[in-house]
């Protein structure tokens, strides 16, 4: 831990002679540049030593040591600048608001609850979501033991091919802690920062202070988005970085300057190494550039927008292209073998598709599924009963089977995990399509508020037409949600007034339905039949994968520690590693006849396989010992 706290200290310290030399005034702009700046260390510092096949904590530390020196070195050189911030976060206005305003104050203090609900809930359960089993923290444990990013034969699609930049972080923790007990903070920190930049967004935008409170603290309550905060899921992640990235380009093109578009830049870079979905927030921001820098009447200043996409493009290659290299070099494709487009992309988007999937994902906006089971059962009931005839008037074809993957479409099925926007996700999906339809305003201050209108809807759109449909995409949609959000202020007073229903009823409700949905989450769930409290670390890890729940057992019993492990036909193997890393798993292809040169090339102890799995010599098979039904443990020392 004293390895992980001094870097951190170097990361922070880099970062603030940087952004000081920059020159923001105001705390959250500097905030928000550090904490680009950090990550963006910790990525290219990761490459490179993937690069020299050196990932380890020894390696971060001498590369974060060579860029703090470099970043107090430049900051001398510029006369040493200081960076002239309000000693309080937000100044005397924030805390007026919450004085004056009780319902901010109540929302504020439950949120507040939240995030440290969230923290202790990390620290006391292991990472054990779907996507975390199947390709986020195994590919990290893969990479931890073997010493590089590159492409490692034979893991699986999602492991070599999906971009890297969220795991990088996780990887960050891991190298110096030896551990996945800090993983998830990467996504808590995402959500603290994701409610700064809604705060920011709301303000730029023209908001009073009270309203960008509001904003920022109901981000904060969206069921998907608490979810995500106690995961290792990267939607918030990408959510964040891209809000910072429209942000910056906004407060750019505000203030013509071009520190702030190098910042949306780096934001925006290292979110195209997280999801390659970032390419579809870009076409409305360029849009955007183009027409507030030409509304300047200044020529001159129309050089900003080519500006930030040079930046662009220059923090792409740095900051997020590393895995996209990667799939060229390997199969002739920055995507790779086509698994993202066969299994979560549309092959041949068309209008149909998107008719089908507009109308079944503004159906799951209007969310009850967050509520407890007596209220959200009869009003998605009421729901169902009043969308089918809807539907069937519009001709929505919404069980049309080229855009669907996973499970078929149901209009009595409740989102999963309750990983929804709630009620307030739908209010904000109201506003920004008024706002596009209202056209742009006569005064500047409307044009900001259509041209986020804009890109909010544009991704919504585009996702629409390019993601196939699931229960569980709602999380695809949270860049709309952040980039969208300042939109949300108008359901707020501007100024201090009496608590009215609106200014009070809807910071409760929120706040009801956000300490339902953490306590109900269907991962690590605190009051159920099989809650927390009920489970032990193994049960935990394995919940989304139980079939493999024995294997683990006997594994961490009677295996030792440092044990080279090969599996055949086993999938989501991340428990088997330990939650300290402590044995070395080597997958093998399937597809692929596995005789005893090759198992002893591995200098492998044993070998857990998949009776199911013919691929191997005969002889292999014995002595093996069944661990689980159909799973054979077979010693080779």
């Amino acid at each position: 831990m004293f390895g992980l706290a001094l870097d951190i200290v170097l990361l922070t310290g880099s970062a603030y002679w940087l952004t000081s030399w920059c020159r923001f005034t105001r705390w959250p702009d500097f905030i928000l540049s550090m904490m680009i700046l950090g990550y963006a260390q910790i990525v290219l510092s990761l490459e490179i030593l993937s690069e020299l096949h050196q990932l380890t904590a020894t390696g971060l530390l001498i590369i974060h040591v060579i860029f703090f020196w470099g970043a107090w070195l430049l900051w001398r050189m510029s006369h040493r600048p200081r960076a002239s911030l309000n000693p309080l976060p937000g100044g005397k206005d924030l805390l007026s608001a919450l004085r004056e305003h009780k319902a901010l104050s109540f929302l504020a203090g439950a949120v507040l609850l939240l995030v440290l609900l969230g923290a202790w809930l990390i620290m006391v359960t292991p990472p054990n979501e779907g996507d975390t089993l199947l390709y986020y923290l195994p590919r990290v444990a893969h990479w931890r033991q073997n010493s590089t990013l590159k492409h490692i034969s034979p893991l699986s699609a999602p492991q070599l091919e999906l971009p890297i930049n969220a795991e990088l972080g996780m990887l960050w923790t891991v190298l110096f802690t030896h551990s996945d007990y800090l993983v998830a903070f990467i996504s808590w920190i995402a959500y603290l920062g994701g409610m700064l930049v809604v705060y920011n967004l709301t303000l730029t935008s023209g908001f009073s202070r009270p309203q960008a409170t509001f904003t920022a603290f109901s981000y904060a309550t969206f069921p998907v988005v608490i979810y995500q905060s106690t995961s290792t899921k990267n939607d918030i992640l990408l959510a964040f970085f891209v809000g910072a990235g429209f942000y910056f380009l906004l407060l750019g093109l505000q203030e013509r300057r071009q520190a702030p578009l190098i910042f949306s830049g780096m934001a925006l870079g290292i979110a195209a190494g997280i999801k390659a979905a970032t390419a579809l927030v870009l076409p409305a921001m360029t849009l955007t550039a183009f027409f507030i820098s030409g509304s300047k009447g200044e020529s001159k200043k129309r050089i900003l927008p080519v500006f930030w996409l040079g930046a662009c493009a220059l923090s792409f290659v740095f900051l997020g292209a590393y895995n996209y290299i990667l799939n060229w070099a390997r199969c002739g494709d920055p995507l790779g073998v086509g698994w993202m487009r066969g299994f979560l992309t549309i092959s041949n988007p068309n209008l149909k598709s998107l008719w089908a999937n507009l109308g079944r994902i503004c159906y799951i906006f209007v969310d009850f599924s967050s509520l407890p089971n007596f209220l959200s059962w009869p009003l998605n009931t009421f729901k169902a009963k009043l969308a089918e005839p809807i539907f069937s008037l519009l001709r929505m074809p919404v069980f049309e089977k080229a855009s669907t993957s996973r499970e078929p479409f149901s209009f009595y099925r409740q989102i999963n995990h309750g990983a929804g926007f709630g009620l307030m996700g739908f209010l904000l999906l109201c506003s920004i399509l008024w706002h596009i339809i209202s056209l742009p305003y006569k005064n500047e201050k409307g044009r900001i508020h259509w041209f986020i209108a804009l890109v909010s809807l544009s991704y919504f759109a585009a996702g629409c037409l390019v993601f196939k449909w699931n229960w569980v995409m709602t999380r695809y949609f949270i860049i709309s949600m952040v980039c969208g959000m300042p939109l949300l202020a108008f359901f707020y007073p501007a100024k201090k007034r009496k608590i009215s229903f609106r200014a009070g009823i809807i910071p409760f409700i929120l706040v009801m339905v956000s300490f339902y949905v953490f306590i109900k989450n269907s991962d690590k769930p605190l009051v159920s039949s099989t809650s927390i409290w009920t489970m032990d670390s193994v049960a935990l890890r394995c919940k989304n994968n139980p079939q493999l729940e024995p294997v683990v057992r006997y594994v961490e019993k009677y295996l030792p520690v440092g044990a080279r492990i090969g599996i055949l036909g086993i999938g989501k193997e991340y428990p088997l590693f330990g939650r300290h890393f402590e044995r070395y798993i080597i997958p093998f292809p399937s597809g692929k006849v596995i005789d005893k040169q090759a198992l002893t090339k591995q200098g492998l102890d044993f070998l857990i396989i998949n009776k199911s799995v013919l691929s191997i010599q005969p002889e292999i098979l014995l002595p093996q010992k069944e661990v689980a039904p159909g799973i054979y443990l077979i010693s080779l020392s």
